[in-house]
């Protein structure tokens, strides 16, 4: 709605006002000649968008010292804020423009409302290049630095309005004319040769004014404390700053006689005077610019990371709402704001998520897995945390309860069983075989030792061929001897029986101070814990993973660490991550247009980590799996881990990080992103470089979007419903234990048992 005023005698319209506040780079050079080139280009927009006739038709520049910080704004009226935006950002590459109150509110039980002219008339200009110590902005930062209460802030205001040409080249004429006629006439009658270069000089002085575009102006500065005394010793420290723009024996800025309230009411209003100077726009730039960096002044409102723009291809718009695509974001870029997302032909060339905890991991996550539960696609997510898992199933909607298979150790009801000792076909014994190798070798990192790797090979092949076995039997095949020599009985593989007949009964003490009791020990530290006990003591594993990636089901499982003990958590989610690669290899036997879209989540993945997935990540693609990976830093990761994640990952996603990783970071995020900017990210806040039609875009900015809570939580439902669908029952878990013999009470009483002196084997078994 238009509001109206009189003035002169005249009823004009007060345009509404926009504040565009600035946060400035902390790397800039020659604010001064930048901000120059700005006033000229704003003199054009500004002479045909204000109406000469109304004082508060201004802009209104706006320097803010409060709460420790400077702040830079431009205050104008709306159309030509609207042109003022992008004026800005092409004179600067890293600036950020957010809107803020138009409500000025001055703090403080003592204040001051002061008005600064020019000493002399406006024909003569004000000092407009400095070094780095004579900067005004250096004594503005004493006076920042000075400023300790709430209550305290000074606002320096300069209000400008374009001159018309017409109006200029007059007053030059006439000004000109006059001052250099006097000074003429002075030195015919003198006839002085100092008078003949003063005139040369004021020549030169004045031209160069002219030479730019000139605006009426004002200068006001507030300023708030809590005692009289504090103002005007913050009144006198901005007073030697704007000494800095006096031109020696030319002009100074001067405080204006003006009356205190007047000039209160005007600087609240941002109107012009009735009698406002003139400045050219090298003059306001000198008044108004970001200060350079060789000033060293770091308590600025300032950029915090360098802002990319989105590449044009980007799935995006009205594209998003269909099946083919995985909403997650909006591109950060100056004025513009999209949301994006992937598209699912591109998801599985997998995304890999890094960025310190608290960041929006998780989140991001969460919002791929809504777009997966929508649209009806089946899914995987391991979460070590518990707090992903919980808010995937309150996000279940009714169509989908019957999808939810919900894996949860601690969940003592009827607990799910897990057995990685199962194959699904005759082939994938091997890879059973090589994951726990690799499972086994990351757990015991610097002590795992060949000896390791060679009696861990044949007890999980003995047990897979044997079959109808568990994780508990690998101590028993290691402490029982009756039950090893059941085992033998049922071999069939002549290489897997000779190994436990003679080459394992010939081996010494010290071989089992070298392989075999540590394999007890780490064995049965697992199995000691009563949730994985539960869970690894039944024979069959209660899903397939092929068939329920076949059918779209949704796989959550929480293996909080908080519950079942880090170490646990590692070695529990490796296991299943093996499974899960047995059953994506399994599809080797399926044609490719049968291979239904399946995505696998992993949240802190670098606890699951092994050589084997590094072969999963190589060669899911081909068989429809999607991986999406997220983890803390990289220090994280070995060498062949990030190696064979950076070499096969298609999309590239940072929140903040720390400085290393950000100095690796930014090497994959040139051009336009430094570890500064890695390091500076706000929360939610990211760099991304995604794939796009199967190719990698250029890095640009993002942030998360917001998870809307379920409208209607189903959680309680959904795990009710998976207890009885594929949960055992109390008594169901005694028995298997009962099975499994001696060795459960002694784990579960934390006595591990110890390997037999001297094994032993009958005839027959040979």
């Amino acid at each position: 709605m238009a509001t109206y005023a009189t003035w002169g005698g005249q009823t004009v319209m007060i345009q509404p006002k926009q504040v565009l506040r600035l946060k400035a780079p902390l790397d800039l050079e020659n604010s001064v000649a930048i901000f120059t080139a700005f006033f000229e280009d704003l003199h054009k927009l500004a002479k045909t968008r204000l109406n000469p006739h109304q004082p508060t038709d201004t802009i209104s520049c706006e320097v803010w010292l409060q709460e420790n910080y400077f702040s830079f704004q431009i205050v104008a009226p709306q159309p030509l804020a609207a042109v003022i935006t992008p004026l800005i950002y092409t004179k600067f590459n890293r600036v950020e423009i957010t809107q803020a109150a138009v409500e000025i509110k001055v703090h403080g039980q003592k204040q001051v409302f002061t008005e600064f002219t020019l000493e002399r008339s406006s024909f003569f200009p004000l000092k407009t290049s400095f070094t780095s110590q004579s900067d005004p902005y250096l004594m503005l930062a004493a006076v920042l630095n000075k400023l300790e209460h709430y209550e305290e802030g000074v606002c320096l205001q300069i209000l400008l309005k374009p001159t018309s040409e017409s109006w200029s080249r007059q007053f030059l004429r006439e000004k000109f004319s006059f001052i250099i006629g006097a000074l003429n006439n002075l030195n015919r009658f003198l006839h002085h040769p100092f008078l003949e270069k003063e005139a040369i000089n004021y020549y030169q002085v004045v031209k160069q004014k002219f030479d730019s575009k000139l605006f009426y102006a004002n200068l006001r500065v507030a300023i708030s404390a809590p005692s009289t005394t504090e103002v005007n010793e913050n009144l006198g420290l901005v007073s030697k700053a704007l000494d800095k723009l006096s031109l020696s024996d030319i002009n100074a800025l001067v405080v204006s006689p003006s009356q205190p309230e007047a000039i209160k009411q005007r600087f609240m209003a941002r109107s012009l005077s009735p009698n406002p100077f003139i400045l050219n726009s090298r003059e306001l730039a000198a008044i108004f610019h970001f200060p350079d960096s060789s000033l060293h002044i770091t308590n600025l409102e300032h950029v915090a990371a360098n802002y990319l723009p989105p590449p044009q291809n980007l799935p995006k718009g009205q594209f998003l709402d269909q099946p083919h695509h995985s909403i997650f974001g909006k591109t950060l870029y100056r004025e513009t704001s999209l949301e994006f997302g992937l598209d699912r032909r591109d998801r599985n060339r997998h995304a890999y998520i890094v960025g310190k905890t608290g960041m929006g991991k998780s989140k991001l996550i969460e919002l791929l897995i809504l777009s997966d539960i929508f649209f009806d696609k089946g899914f995987c997510v391991i979460d070590p945390h518990g707090d992903l898992a919980e808010n995937i199933l309150s996000h279940i909607p009714p169509k989908r309860v019957n999808d939810v298979i919900y894996f949860n150790p601690s969940d003592t009801t009827h607990p799910l069983g897990f057995n990685p000792l199962t194959c699904e076909t005759p082939e994938a014994k091997y890879q059973v075989v090589t994951g726990f190798i690799a499972i086994f070798k990351k757990l015991f990192g610097a002590q795992w030792n060949s000896r390791l790797e060679h009696v861990l090979r044949f007890i999980v092949l003995a047990l897979v061929e044997v079959g109808n076995t568990t994780v508990i039997d690998i101590v028993r095949l290691l402490t029982e001897t009756d039950y090893r020599h059941q085992l033998i009985a049922q071999l069939e593989d002549p290489v897997v029986k000779n190994f436990w007949t003679h080459e394992f009964t010939a081996w010494n003490e010290k071989f089992d101070n070298e392989a075999i009791i540590p394999l007890i020990n780490q064995v049965g530290q697992f199995i000691s814990n009563d949730y994985i006990r539960h869970v690894v003591s039944q024979p069959q594993s209660a899903f397939d993973f092929s068939t329920a990636m076949n059918e779209a089901k949704i796989i959550v499982i929480n293996i909080a660490k908080g519950k079942l003990g880090e170490e646990n958590t590692a070695l529990l989610g490796s296991m299943i991550l093996t499974k899960i690669q047995e059953a994506t290899m399994a599809r080797v036997n399926q044609p490719e247009d049968q291979r239904p879209e399946f995505y696998l989540y992993v949240d802190e993945f670098q606890h699951f980590a092994t050589d084997s997935f590094n072969q999963l990540l190589s060669e899911a693609r081909k068989f429809n799996l999607a991986i999406t990976i997220a983890h803390q830093y990289l220090d994280q990761l070995t060498p062949a881990i990030r190696k064979t994640v950076f070499g096969n990952v298609g999309s590239f996603i940072t929140f903040r990080t720390g400085p290393e990783d950000a100095a690796f970071l930014a090497k994959e995020f040139t051009p336009g992103v430094n570890q500064a900017d890695l390091i500076n990210l706000n929360i939610r806040e990211v760099y991304a470089k995604l794939s796009v039609v199967g190719k990698t875009t250029e890095p640009f900015s993002a942030t998360t979007l917001t998870v809307k809570p379920s409208a209607k939580n189903l959680a309680a439902q959904i795990k009710t419903l998976s207890r009885q669908r594929y949960g055992k029952s109390p008594a169901e878990i005694a028995q298997y234990l009962q099975q499994a013999g001696p060795v459960v009470d002694l784990i579960s009483s934390q006595r591990l048992p110890k390997p037999p002196s001297k094994p032993t084997f009958e005839e027959p078994i040979v």
